[in-house]
């Protein structure tokens, strides 16, 4: 039969379904499903299936795989000066990651031609009325189309996250060289390894970290060595590299980061780049087990292992990370500025 349709305030008609109420994040999803590469929205419903697909893609890497990687985080709880040296910035950094939860955890996987073969946003859970954050940085995150709000009740375990990561492999030497791309990527990495290592503090001095890094990472791209002033947005814009999905959201950081890299590095400095990376690194005489990393025995109950803390900072501010990147961090916090006050 012909039912009647339900009249607006006006005494228009009106479809009696209706629409749903869409968060810039739900409509950026979406959005990003429709072009070329879509990127896996990953929460704690569908983390384990998500997780299997991504570690997949990177077995299908028969000669190893690209793997960039992005994360998004609250802000700074210190920041040291950019005349400040390098042990002075590394204990910052090992400040903030040690006090600060991250919130959104970014890999886009390639093949060791370029072509990617998948992108994953892995939203982990973060409560601002809980953890520790500045309302910059919350206020930015937001304009870009995080819904906190969904963080907070959805949001995969940072637990959860880092088991699942830290028997992956992705993590220490492997029969397969798996390489970790990053942008200005030292917070990347500091988090990487708390979130691998069941939560523990960071190396207390810089050599310590720098050799935690060569264990569990022995193969490491910083794209900053190629191009070490300027913000990623900037770079983007030069080479007129197209985004898919939002700026400071850790999915399309990562992929505008591994785009880049097969952009700007000649091929003949790809083809040997693993020579130079195996120079570098002494390799494990063995694959880490779970328990090398922190992780108690799988009998072990969930509950009683210790609260995990992560990451701060947004991308413009990590090119102060390095000292010998002083003048790029000054140029891109300015453009990080301009950037939020666009957003607001």
């Amino acid at each position: 039969p012909d039912w009647p349709q339900p009249a607006t305030a006006q005494g228009r008609q009106r479809s009696p379904i209706a629409l749903p109420a869409f968060s810039i994040q739900h409509l950026t999803e979406m959005l990003s499903q429709l072009g070329a590469m879509r990127i896996h929205e990953v929460w704690a419903w569908n983390f384990q299936e998500e997780a299997e697909a991504c570690l997949d893609v990177a077995r299908s890497c028969s000669s190893g795989a690209f793997v960039a990687l992005d994360v998004e985080f609250p802000g700074f709880v210190q920041q040291p000066p950019l005349s400040a040296t390098r042990d002075e910035q590394y204990a910052a950094l090992r400040c903030n990651v040690d006090m600060l939860q991250p919130i959104q955890f970014g890999i886009a996987i390639a093949d060791v031609e370029g072509a990617v073969c998948g992108v994953w946003s892995f939203n982990l859970y973060f409560s601002i009325r809980g953890d520790l954050h500045t309302e910059a940085s919350v206020a930015l995150l937001s304009g870009a189309g995080l819904n906190f709000l969904r963080h907070e009740a959805e949001g995969i375990d940072a637990q959860d996250f880092g088991r699942w990561l830290a028997t992956s492999p992705l993590i220490g030497q492997s029969s397969v060289a798996h390489r970790w791309l990053t942008f200005s990527g030292n917070y990347d990495l500091g988090y990487l390894l708390k979130l691998i290592t069941a939560g523990r503090q960071l190396p207390s001095d810089l050599g310590n970290f720098e050799a935690a890094l060569k264990i569990h990472f022995p193969h490491r791209l910083e794209l900053r060595n190629w191009l070490p002033f300027g913000s990623l947005e900037r770079h983007l814009q030069e080479r007129g590299i197209e985004r898919e999905g939002a700026a400071h959201t850790a999915a399309s950081d990562a992929l505008a980061t591994l785009h880049l890299f097969f952009m700007v590095v000649p091929a003949v400095r790809r083809a040997r780049r693993d020579a130079v990376l195996d120079e570098q690194q002494e390799p494990d005489s063995e694959p880490l087990a779970a328990s090398d990393l922190g992780w108690p025995m799988p009998q072990a109950s969930s509950s009683s292992m210790p609260k995990m803390l992560q990451r701060p900072a947004n991308r413009g501010h990590r090119t102060a990370a390095t000292s010998s990147w002083a003048s790029a961090a000054r140029q891109a916090a300015v453009e990080e500025v301009v950037m939020v006050d666009a957003v607001r």
